[in-house]
């Protein structure tokens, strides 16, 4: 196999004999970040989480608070009642898609860190149907999520396009473009779309429906449905098998003919589509109004949602319940206990830090390593 000059992120690999065009597949670094977080077991991502919770604890301690009974109150806020339950899920669902998103493109080796960008475009692009077709309220429903599925996935689509035809890598253009589309909508709501009070749009009327109480609304069925799609696009269609074999393993990619600059394309759509969704879903959902600072970082929060979740659609659903409890339940944990809400956001980087160290210290791999050593014992005795 022969490898010619590649850009940062990106290798040229030459297939074999009479195999077409040279196909641009994931660098080898991507590919073993891609190996570790879906080979990562079930117990890595528990021990994260109590070791996160147990470093967390002296912080506690130095606000005055004992960590037990503010602890306590997280998971009474989060799940103390029906209105907390709402509004745990009303959170969940946004980095369920979100978190979707982010996961099938870093599964075909397509690092897009834009998911915050594709976010904001998604929620503008909602917004703009939102606030200026006048059609009944189902239609206008369903076209604003339809365009925020667009707005996001052509966002993403750029970052594609400067990777497949300049070179580009993914994750510097995607990043770069998140703030290039938090400027566009604070320059749209201070300008143009500005309303009474400047920073924000007039209310946007259309609302998703409510599926139970006052608080809980229809997203949380989206990305519901959004979950089962994933998971059957990855596990039983053939692009599915692409995007798993581009990413994990190139070389059986090469010489099964798979176009990656196809794949890559196709992905990037979907995934800066359903950050799109996720926006558009949120401001129908819950804020009813674009504001110039709408999101506080879902976007970056939905990166550790969906590593945590080791890039599966169902690990990507519990994980995203996780986060949204701790950022809900916070809230409680400051009125109750005294202990400053950010503290939620420490806890959620110190469970991706202790996931991403624990990685190589799963506990699949000592077991492994004890069978290898006992076999030849065994065989002696």
């Amino acid at each position: 196999m022969s490898v010619g000059a590649e850009p940062a992120g990106v290798g040229r690999v030459k297939g074999p004999p009479g195999d077409g065009p040279r196909l641009s597949v994931p660098a080898a670094w991507k590919r073993r970040v891609v190996e570790a977080l879906t080979g990562a077991s079930l117990w890595t991502r528990v021990v994260a989480v109590v070791l996160a919770l147990i470093v967390a604890a002296p912080l506690i301690l130095a606000a005055g608070s004992n960590p037990i009974e503010a602890y306590s109150a997280m998971v009474e806020g989060a799940f103390g009642s029906d209105q907390a339950i709402a509004d745990v899920l009303n959170r969940a669902d946004t980095f369920i898609l979100l978190g979707l998103g982010i996961a099938i493109s870093i599964r075909s080796g397509f690092f897009n860190v834009g998911a915050e960008g594709q976010l904001w475009l998604g929620a503008l692009g909602a917004s703009v149907v939102a606030l200026y077709w006048s059609g009944p309220e189902p239609l206008v429903l369903i076209a604003a999520l339809l365009v925020g599925f667009v707005f996001g996935a052509l966002w993403s689509g750029l970052v594609a396009l400067l990777k497949l035809s300049l070179g580009v890598d993914e994750l510097i253009s995607s990043l770069m473009l998140n703030y290039v589309a938090i400027l566009l909508i604070g320059y749209l709501t201070f300008g143009p779309m500005k309303a009474y009070r400047a920073g924000q749009t007039e209310r946007i009327e259309a609302e998703l429906p409510l599926i139970f109480g006052d608080r809980l609304h229809a997203g949380i069925l989206l990305s519901l449905v959004a979950v089962i799609v994933i998971w059957l696009l990855v596990a039983r269609t053939r692009l599915g098998y692409e995007m798993r074999t581009l990413g994990s393993n190139p070389d059986a990619a090469r010489y099964a003919g798979i176009s990656a600059p196809s794949v890559i394309g196709r992905v990037s759509l979907l995934s800066g589509g359903l950050c799109g969704l996720a926006g558009a879903n949120a401001i129908l959902g819950a804020q009813h109004v674009l504001l110039s600072d709408f999101s506080p970082g879902w976007g970056y929060t939905a990166i550790a949602v969906a590593l945590l979740g080791g890039l599966t659609a169902f690990g990507v659903l519990l994980a995203a319940v996780l986060f949204g409890a701790l950022e809900i339940g916070a809230t409680n944990m400051q009125f109750t206990a005294g202990v400053p809400a950010s503290l939620s956001s420490l806890i959620e980087g110190l469970i991706l830090v202790f996931f991403l160290l624990a990685i190589p210290l799963s506990l699949s791999g000592p077991r492994r390593w004890l069978r290898r050593r006992l076999r030849p014992r065994r065989a002696e005795g």
